[in-house]
């Protein structure tokens, strides 16, 4: 019996990957009779996915692979109940909710995936295609603009047509946040080009990572350029460790700017708000701290997860942004997690965190491993985008690609599990 239970989880990943593309499936691509099934039925989505769970531990024993992050992750899972309980419209609790399980389920369906115990890469081989597919859509599924920090008259023709055969309405700061954390790992893959058998992948990697690096600058989303250029500089010293000389004089060079231009300049040139309330300083640090009296308020359940655009404006009204604006979040990532989680919920998610950059940093200490080395540095400058991003924006927690971290995580994990046992085993050293 246990032998063909695991015959059935082995067929997991798939199992997730359907009911999360319902959940993620958006109402204008959903045949008018199928989007109000699609709305009410999340909460049968979400307990689907959490069947895999149950055949996991059914087929060998546990509910996943041991790693250092399973408690902050276990509590987490514990605590979303909490965060529900404490909403104020379950429907939109539901929504948020789908997306976050969907997320978890999916590193745990990969993680635990036979094929990847042996091979860690196939799970960047899947953020590759799920990167090169997001950056095909990304003319169709939002209106990339070409005038908007920099003029670039040549494109605009041909992004008007793009955008007339389907016209997108993802917000350009989301997709630039996706492409953000997307881009890092391309230039990674092409930046070392001893980590493949197959001379032709780096190269081939360094040109995708153009491509995706080109469409994120057409995203125009200051923010997103913000986390890629850390990630950018990240890369480069763990690739050449002598440029680690040069950062102490990077640093001094943006304080002396800074102190030359002041926080309110440099925060109208990267502020990422659609409102113009929300792009200067003045308006941001009035919806953050909207956002840190509901954490106060809320410290212990949050304040629903999923519900900061009504709770908000309701309990802790703004003056500097007008009645009706949808702010979404509170356009900083730490501060959001605390609003859905509560302080609880954000120290399990920090914990997560930075056992995840413990782990990777850990592999990144064997510059001898090509391929386990390489991914551990690309996985890094990813997650690193995400978070300086995260400082100003909100675009990968509780949104439709916020599914895009955890395969992050799923990859850190399967790296770190995979140099573990035996850093200095032959099959660890070889390219792929």
């Amino acid at each position: 019996m246990r032998h063909i239970l695991r015959r059935i989880a082995w067929f997991e990943p798939l199992w997730v990957l359907l009911w999360g593309a319902l959940l993620l499936l958006p109402a204008r691509f959903a045949p008018a009779g199928l989007a109000p099934l699609l709305a009410s039925g999340r909460p049968w989505f979400i307990l689907m996915l959490g069947l895999g769970w149950l055949l996991r531990a059914l087929a060998y024993g546990r509910l996943t692979r041991p790693t250092p992050i399973d408690i902050p992750l276990l509590f987490i899972l514990l605590w979303l109940p909490v965060n529900y309980w404490a909403s104020a419209d379950k429907a939109m609790s539901w929504e948020a909710l789908g997306y976050l399980f969907f997320g978890i389920s999916l590193y745990a369906a990969l993680l635990n995936w036979p094929p990847i115990q042996g091979h860690p890469e196939w799970i960047v081989g899947i953020l590759v295609l799920v990167g090169l597919g997001i950056t095909a859509a990304a003319p169709f599924l939002s209106q990339l603009t070409s005038a908007k920090l920099f003029q670039a008259s040549f494109l605009a023709p041909w992004l008007q047509r793009l955008a007339a055969l389907t016209p997108g309405d993802v917000n350009l700061n989301r997709m630039g946040g996706a492409m953000a954390v997307i881009y890092p790992l391309f230039l990674a893959l092409g930046l070392r080009w001893d980590w493949s058998r197959r001379r032709w992948l780096p190269p081939l990697m360094l040109i995708v990572a153009g491509l995706s690096g080109g469409v994120l600058l057409l995203t125009q989303s200051r923010g997103a350029y913000l986390g890629a250029a850390v990630a950018t500089t990240l890369l480069l010293m763990l690739r050449w460790r002598r440029l680690t000389l040069v950062a102490p004089l990077v640093l001094v060079a943006g304080v002396f700017l800074l102190s030359r231009g002041g926080m309110e300049a440099l925060f109208d040139q990267i502020g990422v708000g659609a409102n113009s309330a929300l792009q200067g300083l003045d308006g941001r640090l009035e919806l953050w701290s909207r956002g840190i009296y509901a954490l106060s308020d809320f410290s212990f359940t949050g304040i629903g997860i999923g519900t900061f655009d009504l709770v908000i404006p309701l309990l802790y009204p703004t003056f500097l942004i007008a009645p009706g604006t949808p702010m979404g979040h509170a356009h900083n990532l730490f501060l959001q997690v605390g609003i859905d989680l509560g302080f609880p919920g954000l120290i399990a998610w920090l914990a997560l965190m930075i056992n995840v950059f413990v782990v990777l940093a850990g592999v990144l200490r064997q510059r001898t491993l090509a391929l386990p080395w390489t991914l551990a540095a690309g996985t890094m400058a990813s997650l690193s985008a995400m978070l300086v991003h995260g400082m100003l924006d909100v675009p990968l927690w509780g949104t439709k690609p916020s599914f895009l971290p955890w395969l992050l995580v799923a990859s850190a994990m399967a790296v770190g599990l995979y140099v573990q046992p035996s850093s200095s085993s032959t099959p660890s050293s070889q390219p792929a």
